[in-house]
């Protein structure tokens, strides 16, 4: 049995690769490691499955728990950074949306700016594998499929209904106090 202390721990050091992870996935991208690439996706995305389950099984907020999201958003930007480093998407529209979506999630702390932005990269991203035929673009794929089948009430319940009241709020240009998705 793992101290409940060393499973915060454990939930904040994922949480902190995850962050680092991004600036690596642009560097994979923009350089055409694709495979590589989608590999480092899939982990970065199991990672964020499991910190906040190990975060939760320690029963106290861990020290980065309020980074775990914007380490998200920085995953899906590194990806966004990548593909138009890499001439995928032109440049000027990626730092557009870079720029643009980037300064409004800091600025409003609102996460659905920050899932618009993942969102992008990440649909751009798998566009990329899917027409270049990457054989290990299916990991990412798998990967997010059972993610999504062992997180669908969350995801039904808290992820959907928190996008929709941040859209709504972005547009109110109303600042939310944390960066955090609700708990649920």
């Amino acid at each position: 049995m793992i101290p409940r202390p060393a499973l915060a721990v454990t939930a904040d050091a994922l949480t902190a690769g995850r962050a680092l992870l991004g600036a690596l996935l642009a560097s994979l991208v923009a350089t055409g490691r694709l495979g590589v690439a989608a590999v480092m996706l899939a982990v970065a995305w199991l990672s964020d499955a499991a910190d906040g389950r190990l975060a939760r099984a320690s029963g106290k907020l861990s020290r980065l728990g309020n980074w775990d999201f914007p380490a998200d958003v920085i995953v899906g930007a590194g990806i966004l950074l990548g593909l138009a480093l890499a001439g995928v998407v032109p440049l000027p529209l990626g730092l557009i949306i870079l720029v643009g979506l980037g300064s409004a999630f800091l600025a409003l702390r609102n996460p659905a700016v920050g899932m618009a932005l993942q969102a992008i990269g990440y649909g751009a991203f798998l566009w990329r594998l899917w027409t270049e035929r990457v054989p290990a673009g299916w990991i990412p794929i798998l990967v997010a499929t059972g993610i999504a089948l062992l997180e669908r009430r969350r995801f039904v319940r808290v992820v959907l209904p928190s996008f929709f009241r941040g859209v709504a709020s972005a547009f109110r240009l109303r600042r939310h106090d944390t960066f955090r998705l609700p708990q649920g």
